[in-house]
């Protein structure tokens, strides 16, 4: 009989054994779904500051085309630095994916001029005089 008891010990020493690899094995697969999760959100999250972003400045810059007089305006993009560039009448943002740029539009008269420098950093200075706009 007590060859029988410590079978029976045994074999709940490895039913205890699987249930708890298995738990293991469970609690691993929800962190890297959980982890997964918010990657994506991170990542939608970038994307949707990326269009606000150039969306703003494209506002900014028609504004400042709007005003008379000469005008300095330090423009912050947040605490990541964003790479922004200018083509084609639009204003361009992405942080590190190009796949992943946001661009809005920039109106202007004929007469107007824009300079930009396309540049990688959290702030650009956008300077208005006359007719013309300078992005750096």
């Amino acid at each position: 009989m007590e060859g029988l008891a410590t079978d029976t010990r045994d074999m709940n020493k490895k039913a205890q054994s699987y249930v708890q690899s298995e738990t293991m094995e469970y609690i691993v697969l929800v962190a890297v779904a959980v982890a997964f999760m918010l990657a994506m959100n991170n990542a939608l999250g970038m994307e949707k500051y990326n269009s606000l972003i150039a969306e703003d400045i494209a506002l900014t810059i028609n504004s400042a085309f709007i005003t008379d007089g000469n005008l300095d305006i330090e423009y912050n993009l947040g605490s990541v630095d964003r790479s922004i560039s200018y083509r084609d009448n639009k204003v361009r943002v992405y942080v590190s994916d190009v796949s992943r740029e946001k661009s809005a539009d920039i109106s202007m008269s004929d007469n107007a001029q824009i300079k930009f420098t396309d540049k990688k950093d959290n702030k650009i200075l956008i300077k208005k005089r006359g007719n013309s706009i300078e992005v750096t």
